[in-house]
């Protein structure tokens, strides 16, 4: 099993341990359960700060840090990928910065006050 199917698996198990259905998961990320589905099984690209609101709401750390117990993390850092796993976390943000700049520029638009 892959790293992904493992953190989506061990997301499932958590969330059926707290009693949350998928729909529940959907509304509190405000996404459709549809689309919720699509993440569980690995239909759809899971973002980083998506990933880290289900770990938000299902009450787990992100990151496992050394010394920690990893079955409380849904990823554990590994000291041999760090730097692969630090550029994709820069990629991620930078995704989630420009996401954020397109939709307040839309908003600043609709709103007549935009770049002229």
């Amino acid at each position: 099993m892959d790293d992904l199917a493992e953190i989506l698996e061990l997301i499932k198990e958590r969330r059926k341990e707290k009693g949350i259905t998928q729909a529940e998961m959907a509304t509190k990320l405000g996404i459709s359960q549809s689309a919720y589905k699509d993440i569980e099984i690995g239909k759809t690209d899971l973002k980083v700060r998506t990933l880290q609101q289900i770990a938000d709401i299902l009450g787990i750390d992100l990151f496992s840090k050394k010394g920690t117990n990893q079955e409380q993390s849904l990823i554990a850092v590994n000291p041999e990928n760090i730097y692969t796993d630090l550029y994709e976390l820069k990629r991620n943000q930078e995704d989630m910065k420009n996401e954020i700049n397109e939709k307040l520029d839309a908003i600043l638009n609709f709103l007549g006050k935009g770049k002229k």
